[in-house]
């Protein structure tokens, strides 16, 4: 049997199958229309192409004035600076303003602005259930539209629809540059930590004393072994009167790991001089050991075994830090030259000097509230400051 929908024919369930809807509209020009149709198999196929869909909504739009809801920003929408009091859309300008203008004139309609209450964008309370903002001007039906650097997010799109947008912006951070301190007059020590210069300052000093120990006590030992030297008056310590030791006693010095030859005869042409000197004075030891380690040497020169491997030790020491200190000296100051305090979001929220807010009710506030990150979300919420009134995020 076949009716208006074609044949009537029916499945196991007792539904009807196998039938066609047409799809019918009404209009102020041609009344009712028809504009497709439906089927249970391919679901609906309108007939009439793009061209006639557009000036059907050209033609609905035309004379018809709309709200349009929308917030202060600058350079999207600002109040005009004019001496005289401004009314209605003429108290506008901006980008915002200049883009509806031009939709309008093209399509033929009318609007109103009407700042959005509360100041705000919109966001999506959970415990509530209620948006604010913008948002709720739309969905309360107080706006037909609304005109806004309005970011698009996922919990927006499910309430409301949204035109192409007019700029793709990602999240961006906006800080100051940070201003260049002036070079600090202990920088050098930067390259070296607190306690290596420590270190470093302990060794000078136990080098100094121990050269200045071995360098003496090769002379008491010799005094020890021999009973018939006899000190000059006078000397001070520097010049002692020089006795032939015997065998035995050279034996005994050489085993106790000392050496004679830092005490040396100031006048070489008198070989029978009664009088000795030794060069590693107190001072004269510390001026050797810091010529050792700032690379420059002195005229001073150890000559006995003893003080000769102990100064060899000091400049393999000396070697190694002053080539430490120079690596780490460059490398100091190639990350200082290329140092950024703040590279990505992660960054931001990890640091507590730099204080920092976003809009309450924006879609940067909120990507940080339920951002993939809890890390980054619990950081963000402890060091996050509120701005000069309560349109900022807290």
């Amino acid at each position: 049997m076949t009716g208006l929908t074609g044949i009537i024919k029916f499945d196991h369930q007792g539904f009807r199958s196998d039938f066609i809807l047409d799809i019918i509209e009404l209009n102020n020009k041609d009344g009712l229309k028809k504009i497709g149709t439906w089927n249970s198999t391919k679901g609906i196929n309108f007939t009439r192409s793009y061209g006639d869909v557009y000036t059907q909504i050209v033609e609905n739009l035309q004379n018809k004035t709309f709200i349009v809801t929308t917030i202060l920003s600058a350079p999207y929408c600002m109040r005009k600076d004019s001496s005289e009091k401004l009314t209605g859309n003429a108290q506008f300008e901006g980008y915002s303003v200049d883009l509806i203008y031009e939709i309008s004139r093209i399509l033929g309609f009318n609007y109103t602005f009407r700042l959005v209450p509360d100041g705000r964008y919109g966001s999506y309370n959970k415990q509530t259930k209620e948006w604010d903002g913008m948002m709720k001007e739309l969905l309360d039906q107080k706006a037909d539209l609304a005109i806004a650097d309005l970011t698009i997010t996922y919990d927006r799109e499910q309430a409301v629809d949204f035109t192409m947008p007019f700029m793709n912006l990602g999240i961006s951070i906006l800080y100051r540059k940070p201003i260049k301190q002036p070079p600090n007059l202990f920088s050098f020590l930067s390259p070296l930590s607190l306690d290596v210069w420590i270190y470093m300052a302990t060794a000078y000093l136990g080098v100094s004393v121990l050269l200045f120990i071995l360098a003496r006590q090769i002379h008491t030992v010799r005094v020890v072994q021999s009973s018939s030297m006899q000190q000059k008056p006078g000397s001070s310590g520097k010049s002692v009167q020089a006795t032939q030791l015997p065998l035995v006693h050279h034996w005994i010095v050489n085993a106790a790991g000392f050496s004679p030859y830092e005490w040396e005869n100031p006048h070489p042409c008198n070989g029978q001089s009664e009088v000795l000197e030794n060069e590693f004075t107190l001072m004269n030891s510390l001026w050797f050991t810091i010529g050792s380690l700032m690379q420059q040497g002195s005229d001073i020169a150890p000559k006995a075994v003893s003080t000769r491997m102990v100064a060899g030790m000091w400049w393999f020491f000396t070697l190694i830090m002053i080539s430490s200190y120079t690596a780490n000296l460059a490398a100091f100051l190639t990350v200082e030259r290329m140092d950024s305090p703040i590279e990505s979001a992660e960054d931001l929220a990890k640091q507590t000097k730099i204080k920092y807010g976003a809009l309450k009710g924006g879609s940067t506030a909120a990507f940080f509230r339920v951002g993939n990150s809890l890390e980054i979300v619990q950081d963000h919420s402890d060091n996050i400051r509120a701005g000069i009134d309560d349109r900022y995020a807290e």
